[in-house]
C-alpha cells in the first residue's frame, strides 16, 4: 500500500493525514527488528496513536531509513505527540554529543516547527538534508525554508536540482518562481518566474498563492489589467488575505477604475485590523494550551487567511488534544486538500 504522504506537499512534518508505510520486507540484511517496528508503526498509526508511534518509527529510522514516508511519519507523529517538548529536548541533548544522528534531527525539525527559534531548525534542516541527499522532500523542505528566511542564493542550487530530478514537481516550480519574482530585476527574470507560476497552477499545487504570486509578476510587468483575473480568483480562494486586496486595489487604480480600487481598499484595512485578532488568538493557545475549540477555531482562521503553514501547527495541537475529533480531522483533511492543490492554498 503506498504512503499517502506527497513531495508536492511542501515541509516534510506538514502532513496530516495518515501515511502509511510500505510494510513490504527490508532488503537482504534488514533484521527482525526492524519489520516489528515497521508492523507496530503501521498499526498505531492507523489508531491514531501518535504517542505510541513514534518510538517504532525511531526504531525504523535507525535501522531501515530508506523505508519509505518514515521520516514523513516520524515527523507527523512527533508533531502529534502530547510529548513533543520532552523529546526535543531529548533530541538536542543527542545532538549535543552527536550532531549527524539523523534519528535526533528528523525529531528536532519536527518539534521545532512553529516556534520561534526557526534559524536552529534550519541549521538542524541543513545537515538532515545533507546526509540523505537523496531525499527530495526534505529537499523540498530545505528550500522552502531558505526561501522564507530570504536565503534566495541558498536556495537556488536546491531547487534547480529538484527540478533536474523531476520536471514535473510543483512545489520547486512555486518556489523557483518565488526566487525569481524576489530576486528578479530585469524582464527576463520576470519571464521565467511567470512561467513557474503558470507551470505550479499547470500542475494543480497551492494554487492560490500562486495565483497571488502570478497577479504580482504581472504588476511587475506593467500589466495591470492582466493581473485582475488571478488576483480576483486569489482573492475568492482566500477572502481574508489582507496582502491579496491590497495587490487587487493597485491593479484598479492602475487601469483608472477608482471605485473598485477603493472598495478593494477598504477591504484590504478592514482585513489588517481583523489580523490583530488572530495574533490575539494565537497568544491564547499559548496561555491556554489545553482548550481544543481555541486551537480548532485560530486553526480554521488561518486556513481562511491563506496561511496553511500556521494553521497545521493549531489543527496538530488540537488532534493532540483530542486525538481522531471528527471536527479536527475534518479540518485536517481539509488542509490535505490545501498542500497537495486540490484546495485554496
Amino acid at each position: 500500500m503506498r504512503g499517502r504522504f506527497r513531495k508536492t506537499r511542501g515541509p516534510v512534518v506538514c502532513c496530516i493525514l495518515l501515511s502509511a508505510i510500505f510494510v513490504a520486507g527490508c532488503d537482504g540484511g534488514k533484521t527482525v527488528e526492524a519489520e516489528r517496528a515497521k508492523a507496530e508503526a503501521v498499526k498505531f498509526l492507523e489508531q491514531g496513536d501518535f504517542n505510541a508511534a513514534v518510538a517504532p518509527l525511531r526504531t525504523v529510522v535507525r535501522l531501515a531509513p530508506d523505508t519509505p514516508n518514515v521520516f514523513a511519519d516520524l515527523g507527523r507523529s512527533v508533531m502529534r505527540s502530547s510529548q513533543r517538548q520532552e523529546l526535543l529536548k531529548e533530541a538536542e541533548t543527542v545532538l549535543a554529543r552527536k550532531p549527524e544522528d539523523v534519528e535526533a534531527l528528523t525529531i528536532a525539525v519536527s518539534a521545532l516547527l512553529g516556534k520561534d527559534d526557526q534559524r536552529k531548525r534550519l541549521g538542524y534542516l541543513r545537515t538532515l538534508v545533507r546526509l540523505r541527499p537523496e531525499d527530495s522532500v526534505l529537499k523540498v523542505t530545505l528550500a522552502q525554508e531558505l526561501v522564507n528566511s530570504f536565503l534566495y542564493d541558498e536556495a537556488r542550487p536546491l531547487i534547480e536540482d529538484l527540478i533536474r530530478t523531476d520536471p514535473n514537481d510543483p512545489a520547486a516550480y512555486y518556489l523557483r518562481g518565488q526566487v525569481g519574482y524576489f530576486r528578479g530585476t530585469d524582464r527576463a527574470a520576470l519571464a521565467q518566474a511567470e512561467a513557474d507560476f503558470k507551470k505550479t497552477l499547470e500542475l494543480r499545487a497551492n494554487v492560490a498563492r500562486t495565483q497571488l504570486f502570478l497577479g504580482r509578476v504581472y504588476l511587475r510587468q506593467g500589466q495591470a489589467k492582466k493581473a485582475i483575473e488571478p488576483l480576483s480568483a486569489a482573492a475568492e480562494r482566500m477572502p481574508e488575505n489582507p496582502d491579496v486586496h491590497f495587490e487587487l486595489a493597485r491593479a484598479f487604480r492602475l487601469i483608472g477604475d477608482r471605485e473598485t480600487s477603493a472598495k478593494a481598499q477598504s477591504e484590504f484595512v478592514r482585513l489588517r485590523e481583523q489580523a490583530t485578532l488572530a495574533e490575539a488568538m494565537a497568544k491564547r493557545c499559548g496561555a491556554f494550551p489545553e482548550d481544543f475549540d481555541l486551537h480548532l477555531k485560530t486553526a480554521r482562521l488561518m486556513i481562511r487567511k491563506g496561511d496553511p503553514d500556521k494553521a497545521i501547527y493549531y489543527v496538530n495541537r488540537a488532534l493532540t488534544i483530542r486525538p481522531n475529533d471528527p471536527a479536527g480531522m475534518s479540518v485536517a483533511r481539509e488542509l490535505d486538500q490545501i498542500l497537495t492543490g486540490g484546495g485554496p492554498r
